[in-house]
């Protein structure tokens, strides 16, 4: 019997994808319906048709595959079906929803070849289809499924799965420190392994062993601690000094946590550097290439979530390739393969012999004693002295350093040891001491500079003309500048750029600008601290430097992206602002750096409505980066607040762009607010002492709106948490060493207060007191509406029950849409308070 044979399957669109050329092999035409398409009803119309032409036609049969993805209202589906229709539920959730059709010795021996997985089993599960449902009499045998491990350690040279590590370092090359790559069976079983192998490559190139470790993720599979202590513990001691952690969803909640805080549990009991680079499922490699802000789609999986659980290095080393397998980044997975050794190499190194760079900002039009040292709410040179001290305690060699912070800065002064390119001469500078290193451009900054992608050297040249430039150079070389203090050099952030004396007295502009580049005397720095000091690890000290802000992608860079060419593959810790929770991202996302909070200092605060504003430019730049539709929204409400203050609006008409403006008002409102402080700048790991504590509790209180009150259990576990804030300093301490820092909630003590202590943590953005917000209220409101309209046309009453599924990611990616259609609903509001948290709901 000769069969024209046609599948339409149920499933997500990876799998269709994977799935189309190997039931093409088997003979069958294959016709997806993806999870997107189930609520499109004219698809599902479309494809109700062709089943039907199928089962009536005299050529072709159908077998419709139900898969475990689709929910209840697939049973209402299949009721339209012809009941000739040949249905096999495919997983056990499809299985129990009770529509399928086929024989249950079928569906068992189906689900068998998808279970296993792998080319070979697919391609077998459309010949049994084509033999046992569709009668095909031509196909005399079909090989029984090929079973497959759903765990265990994969050799990528030999294609050898093992039981336990011990197995696996007896036939593998032997390292001195090894890291573990944690990815999903999937992938193995799909052949679908291009960027993990790669990235072992250039791992074991550098002299570092890799332990590439599979797993399935489902809820049969061992948990996440079992997996760590079974491959990647040996004699009872963990053997990697890092682990990139592939398997974003590997770890369950346990314990009554939720599922961030079990992953900062699981990652704090392994103690080392968690790596999460992006695989993006969604672009291309030419829209990655070509996109300002590739990673909109996969924002959630790509930093949100991993923020949340404290991980680190969101590079990314894959794009959606094709046949729903992923392309590799080979250049991509390079910078990342280097940045992971000099991980691990602050893991392997002896204190003693480690090179630290502490790097102090600096601000962008100003004289110099208004220049050096700039830090948001914190003492930048006496929180460095207190770093200096910590670190000779530690067994760093420190040698002679000032003993107070006011020495230090008169230091600086005195030696010029700054880069400046108007109020001070390179020569009084090199006179003064201030120099560390002269960088010849004649075969030392032109080698460095002739690895520049063609593009940006001519973008260099436009702007500051050939190497060296006009600023910091002195006899065709190069100026850095700094102070050294034995294996420490503290320095001071090269100039972002300056015109100097022909500098028109206007606000600088460059800072933001999508185009500028840094100047050739700020790219050799960098160079000098990465190759000529071999430093180990970078140390930004204050909220607000410039290598975030330089030009290049939004998110998911690229070799041609200014922060990663600067930072190259230096570590970066970088002591934050726990209330500066809007610009905290660009830290992570465009220059790799892990952040340290610091205990943002109390201060009298701006009025409400400029609060507000903040608030608002925050959730604007936030929608704009995830891409959730939400910025037209924050854009309305911006706009009318801005009509009400006029200090704001008058910044906003002289700004050179909307977003430009938003910058600049953003930035005037910590100036301000920063004027009105009530208390002395913090000094990082150092614990608030009663008069600051009292002070801090008062402005929870007032964010809360409440009456203070001491000795109320609230106001015990503030004060228990401000005691702990020397956890700053141990976590810096921790992270020079390679430890893993836990993940933390930022925010203003006023708004965030009880949730931000104990400071020290790698802060992220999301608070989730404020989901919903009003905004994705007011659109999952719109959302609930039309879904009640659509459902009241075509039916001509109201739905008597609506069932709905949650995805998670929706609070990340919208701050909760999806859970403002499920509350509408259901008939509740939030009730927010004056900064916006959801306070309870009301009927």
């Amino acid at each position: 019997m000769n069969v024209n044979a046609h599948v339409i399957c149920f499933c997500c669109d990876a799998e269709s994808r994977v799935w189309r050329p190997l039931f093409d092999k088997a003979g069958i035409t294959l016709t997806s319906v993806t999870m997107a398409e189930m609520g499109d009803k004219q698809r599902l119309e479309d494809v109700r048709k062709t089943i039907v032409d199928l089962v009536t036609g005299s050529s072709r049969s159908v077998v419709l595959f139900n898969h475990f993805t689709m929910d209840m209202q697939v049973e209402e589906y299949f009721r339209t079906l012809p009941k000739e229709t040949i249905s096999v539920p495919i997983g056990g959730e499809a299985i129990l929803l009770g529509c399928g059709t086929a024989e249950s010795a079928h569906v068992e021996a189906i689900n068998k070849y998808l279970h296993y997985s792998g080319d070979e089993n697919v391609r077998s599960a459309g010949e049994y289809i084509r033999k046992h449902l569709l009668g095909d009499e031509r196909i005399l045998h079909v090989d029984p499924p090929v079973e497959k491990a759903f765990d265990g350690i994969y050799c990528f040279n030999s294609g050898t799965v093992y039981t336990s590590l011990v197995q696996y370092l007896a036939k593998s090359k032997d390292f001195a420190t090894y890291v573990g790559i944690f990815f999903h069976r999937n992938n193995l079983v799909r052949d679908d392994l291009a960027s993990t192998k790669k990235l072992a490559e250039q791992l074991e190139a550098k002299d570092v062993g890799v332990i590439p470790v599979f797993t399935g993720s489902n809820t049969d599979e061992p948990r996440f601690s079992e997996i760590v202590d079974t491959y990647f513990t040996l004699h009872g001691r963990l053997k990697i000094e890092a682990l990139v952690n592939l398997q974003l969803w590997a770890i369950k909640a346990e314990e009554g946590r939720s599922v961030a805080e079990q992953y900062v549990f699981e990652f704090e009991r392994m103690g080392i550097p968690i790596i999460c680079p992006i695989q993006s499922h969604f672009i291309t490699a030419q829209q990655w290439r070509e996109l300002p802000v590739p990673i909109s789609a996969d924002m959630s999986g790509a930093y949100i979530a991993p923020e949340m659980a404290g991980m680190i290095e969101p590079i990314i080393i894959s794009v959606r390739g094709e046949n729903g397998k992923a392309e590799a980044l080979p250049e991509r997975i390079e910078y990342l393969a280097n940045r992971i050794a000099r991980l691990v190499r602050l893991r392997t190194k002896h204190n003693g012999e480690k090179k630290i760079v502490i790097m102090l900002h600096n601000s962008v039009c100003a004289g110099v004693e208004a220049t050096i040292g700039k830090a948001f709410g914190l003492d930048a040179f006496e929180s460095v002295v207190g770093i200096l001290t910590r670190l000779e305690a530690e067994g760093y060699q420190t040698g002679e350093y000032p003993e107070t912070g006011e020495a230090l800065r008169e230091l600086f002064m005195e030696k010029k040891a700054f880069s400046d390119f108007r109020w001070t001469a390179v020569e009084d500078i090199v006179n003064s001491g201030g120099c560390l290193y002269k960088m010849p451009v004649a075969g030392e900054y032109d080698r460095y500079y002739a690895e520049l992608p063609d593009e940006l050297q001519q973008y260099m040249e436009k702007t500051w003309g050939e190497p060296p430039g006009e600023g910091m150079a002195l006899d065709e070389s190069l100026i850095i500048t700094g102070l050294n203090f034995g294996n420490i050099t503290v320095m001071v952030q090269p100039k972002r750029g300056c015109y100097g004396a022909k500098c028109t007295g206007e606000v600088c502009k460059i800072l933001h600008d999508p185009a500028c580049p840094p100047p050739h005397q700020y790219l050799a720095t960098y160079r000098y601290i990465e190759h000529i000091l071999n430093a180990d690890v970078c140390i930004d000290i204050g909220t607000h430097g410039s290598v975030e802000n330089l030009p290049g992608k939004s998110n998911g860079l690229s070799g041609l992206c200014w922060p990663n060419i600067v930072m190259g593959s230096i570590p970066s810790f970088y002591i934050y602002n726990a209330g500066v929770t809007n610009e905290s991202p660009l830290v992570k996302r465009r220059m790799n750096a892990v952040i340290i909070d610091h205990l943002p200092p109390p201060s009298m605060g701006a009025d409400e409505n400029t609060r507000q504003l903040v608030r608002k430019i925050e959730e604007y730049f936030t929608a704009k980066s995830m891409g959730n539709g939400q910025d037209k929204e924050a854009e309305i409400d911006i706009c009318a607040l801005l009509s009400i203050i006029p200090a704001a609006e008058r910044i906003m008409s002289r700004a050179d762009g909307f977003e430009q403006g938003l910058y600049e008002v953003s930035g005037a409102v910590k100036v301000a607010e920063e004027a009105m402080k009530i208390s002395t700048p913090h000094v990082f790991g150092k614990i608030p002492n009663e008069e600051e504590v009292e002070r801090f509790i008062m402005e929870v209180y007032r964010g809360d709106g409440l009456e203070y009150d001491t000795d109320s259990p609230d106001a015990q576990n503030i004060r228990e948490g401000l005691m702990r804030t020397d956890n700053e300093m141990k976590m810096l301490i921790r992270g020079l060493s390679g430890g893993y820092i836990p993940a933390g909630e930022g925010g203003m003590p006023d708004e965030n207060g009880k949730n931000i202590l104990p400071t020290g943590r790698n802060m992220f953005g999301l608070n989730t007191d404020k989901v919903p917000t009003k905004t994705a209220y007011a659109r999952g409101k719109l959302l609930a509406i039309q879904l009640l309209e659509s459902y009241q046309k075509d039916e001509g009453r109201l739905p008597e029950s609506v069932a709905m599924n949650m995805i998670s990611l929706n609070i990340t990616r919208t701050n909760g849409e999806q859970l403002s259609q499920f509350l509408y609903l259901l008939g509740v509001v939030p009730v927010w308070d004056g900064l916006e948290r959801v306070t309870g709901l009301r009927v």
